[in-house]
């Protein structure tokens, strides 16, 4: 059987340079140039109407830079690979392009042997991705719109709790959050719970670990959606689906940075929303899941201390090149003038515009901890509840209207909840 074509776009200010890689390309034939461009945005206009594999574009581009090009061929053609070049090969250069979402990157002048092996290498490992996208032919575009799975629907988005200390209620803002979107705004809604060592969905979901991402990671490749939702387990009062932590903090060492891109990227094809719990640390792992979401939400509290840390954290993912407006601030337990701070001297010292306010109601979520049960299972008419269905709001960006009825309110003593956690049935993933 005849090898595959690989479609190659080539982007470089520079025409003598793309001539002379046409040059060395047309030499292999399973490959063909499908177009040129020679600045950022036309490499981007010119990728959405001939839907190459590849996109060997230099990172030096007039109007739009080859590291802001890629940032956005990679959100909205995410079917594309992206091969990045520069006479630069310092570490720092090829960081900012693989943190783009490089899939490889050459360093000119490069020769045509290791031309044409990194586009055969990153074609071949990038082909289930191809697949899973089912990239339309030339020309036949989705107006410019962003990924779509294999049935034509729009891929889901991803939301990533983050916070730089424990205990500010990340976990809690995110599960209520999860149900808002699913029993009140009527969306298919994902809980992924990638606090790796000691998450606490299952507990604070009072569900029984039957199955996690370890369990998942038994199942030989290449994954399919279907594979990935044999492992989620539903919590059937809120309709939200879960995906738990490892049952033990030393089985989240087998987790891997590929696996976290491959579950999200799965799951988006599936679900509305994939709500995504992580640790609070900057390693490889909770990288993997801020750079795989659409959405940041960063919980912090109205103690010095968590501003402090908060501060750092923003600096740290500007550093990182994360745009502002995918991250938003969330004020938890935010009462007025408390402890002598305001939320107003929270925006000021931060520079961030605090996007929610979730209000102070201690002996509420403590209770519905204790019982499994998130809040807004059972309340939509409260401040507290309130501010859930307006953060529910900022995140879909439309109206939800909550209902008034009591269906699905939830039981269970507090009795119970101890005994089933200390023998077994119930626990942190």
């Amino acid at each position: 059987m005849a090898a595959e074509t690989i479609r190659i776009l080539l982007a470089d200010d520079k025409i003598e340079l793309r001539q002379n890689i046409k040059r060395l390309l047309s030499f292999e034939d399973s490959i063909e140039v499908v177009g040129e461009a020679s600045n950022g945005q036309e490499a981007i206009d010119v990728a959405k109407i001939s839907r190459p594999d590849l996109l060997i574009m230099d990172i030096s581009m007039p109007v739009i830079d080859g590291i802001t090009a890629t940032e956005i061929i990679s959100s909205e053609l995410p079917s594309i690979s992206v091969i990045l070049t520069s006479v630069q090969g310092d570490q720092e250069f090829i960081r900012r392009a693989m943190k783009a979402g490089a899939r490889d990157f050459l360093i000119k002048p490069f020769s045509n042997d290791e031309l044409i092996d990194t586009i055969k290498s990153v074609f071949k490992s990038d082909q289930r991705k191809r697949q899973l996208y089912q990239v339309p032919s030339a020309g036949s575009g989705d107006g410019g719109g962003g990924a779509r799975s294999a049935g034509g629907k729009k891929d889901g988005e991803v939301i990533a709790f983050f916070a730089t200390k424990g205990g500010v209620g990340k976990t809690t803002v995110m599960l209520n959050l999860a149900v808002t979107l699913s029993r009140h705004g009527g969306h298919k809604v994902a809980v992924v719970d990638f606090d790796l060592q000691f998450g606490d969905v299952a507990i604070m979901l009072n569900l029984i670990p039957s199955r996690n991402i370890i369990s998942l990671l038994e199942e030989p490749p290449p994954w399919t959606s279907n594979v990935v939702l044999d492992y989620m387990i539903p919590h059937e009062q809120s309709g939200v689906e879960v995906l738990l932590a490892p049952s033990r903090p030393e089985y989240a060492e087998i987790v891997q940075v590929e696996h976290i891109e491959q579950v999200l990227m799965l799951l988006r094809e599936q679900y509305d929303y994939v709500l995504v719990d992580t640790s609070s640390m900057f390693r490889n792992i909770e990288l993997s899941v801020l750079d795989s979401s659409q959405t940041i939400l960063v919980v912090t509290t109205l103690e010095l201390s968590a501003i402090k840390d908060m501060k750092l954290c923003l600096d740290l993912l500007a550093n990182l090149n994360y745009s502002p407006d995918k991250i938003k601030l969330v004020l938890n337990r935010g009462k007025p003038n408390i402890g002598g701070i305001t939320y107003e001297d929270v925006q000021s010292g931060l520079k961030k515009e605090i996007s929610a306010l979730i209000p102070t109601e201690g002996k509420v979520c403590i209770e519905a901890i204790n019982k499994g049960t998130p809040f807004m299972l059972n309340d939509t008419t409260s401040e507290l509840a309130q501010a859930f269905i307006r953060l529910a709001e900022l995140v879909v960006g439309q109206k939800i209207a909550a209902p008034t009825d009591e269906e699905g309110k939830a039981s269970g003593g507090l009795f119970d909840r101890f005994s089933s956690i200390f023998s077994g049935q119930a626990g942190g993933g």
